[in-house]
């Protein structure tokens, strides 16, 4: 009698987890996603699973890449101003500065 009762429970238990919603079912996500269509990458080939990360990491590529490039582009554009400012730009003190001879 123990055995059945287990088993019915267990068997009960087992339905309810079948009937349970999961949140990668695309029935259930009526809001539109801004980063595009979900994917459900945990049940992926071993095979795709490596496409899937040679292409975020060269995608996490172009994106250290672009902001090195605008990184030193700022860099290189402050360093000009402070430099035109030092020696270029003449205000009141430094235009008439004489050197001593």
């Amino acid at each position: 009698m123990g055995v059945k009762g287990k088993t019915g429970v267990y068997r009960f238990n087992e339905l309810q987890k079948s009937r349970r919603k999961k949140l990668s079912d695309s029935d259930i996500r009526s809001m539109p996603s801004s980063y595009g269509e979900f994917q459900d990458h945990s049940s992926m080939k071993g095979h795709e699973f490596a496409e899937f990360q040679k292409r975020m990491y060269a995608e996490n590529a172009r994106e250290r890449k672009r902001f090195r490039r605008i990184f030193w582009t700022i860099m290189a554009v402050v360093l000009i101003a402070i430099i035109y400012f030092l020696f270029f730009y003449e205000v009141g003190p430094i235009k008439s500065f004489k050197w001593p001879k």
